[in-house]
């Protein structure tokens, strides 16, 4: 099997596990949560040879989405999950075959421009789907139709800069990926680093919107 249906299957089941998440009881998904952060500590980030980062990154970061998933901004941080996914899927289909200008080659040469607008675009797409017809407010603010490409480009650009990070520590570390456990994608934390860095984002602007 080719590394591209190998991407695909495992995309696939990281929807669905992403749909668990979003609707079963916040307990359950912040255990999935709690043991996603124990692996990537105990298997994939000893190879990173960064533990004086530990604690600022990854365990910050996933400490933020578990007090999200439990309060009463769940519904909020499953959105900006699923748009980060799709930006993440659209942008290596798109760039993969499309992919011509590199973004920052010298630390992570897989990323590219017509990758990164084309996730948006897919993004923006999943996003219409999850909020046709509805809004989603954010304290005095409101995410609707209108201002939707805003937030999309802005949460997409901060999960580039996720990704751009974890590349560097890659590179730093003489690691191609964090681990093997998700076949064609890589370690967990290789897929989750864009998420990481959204919900660091989403944190900060739910404090300057209340």
């Amino acid at each position: 099997m080719n590394e591209f249906w190998q991407r695909t299957i495992t995309a696939l089941f990281l929807c669905i596990i992403l749909a668990i998440c979003c609707y079963v009881n916040p307990w359950v998904s912040s255990l999935i949560i709690v043991s996603i952060l124990g692996y990537i500590l105990a298997v994939e980030w000893p190879q990173f040879k960064a533990w004086p980062l530990t604690l600022v990154y990854p365990v910050f970061p996933f400490m933020l989405l578990i007090v999200l998933n439990q309060s009463g901004y769940r519904h909020i941080l499953c959105f900006f999950a699923c748009i980060t996914f799709a930006h993440d899927c659209g942008a290596y289909i798109i760039g993969r075959k499309y992919g011509r200008h590199k973004i920052c080659p010298t630390v992570s040469p897989g990323k590219s421009w017509e990758g990164f607008f084309g996730g948006c675009c897919i993004a923006f797409a999943v996003a219409v789907f999850i909020i046709y017809n509805r809004s989603i407010k954010v304290g005095s603010l409101v995410i609707s139709l209108q201002n939707l490409p805003l937030y999309v480009l802005m949460s997409n650009g901060i999960a580039l800069l996720g990704d751009i990070f974890e590349s560097y520590l890659k590179r730093h570390a003489g690691i191609k990926d964090s681990g093997s456990i998700l076949p064609g994608h890589g370690g967990l934390l290789d897929r989750l680093d864009s998420l990481l860095f959204v919900t660091v984002g989403l944190s900060i602007f739910l404090l300057m919107v209340q």
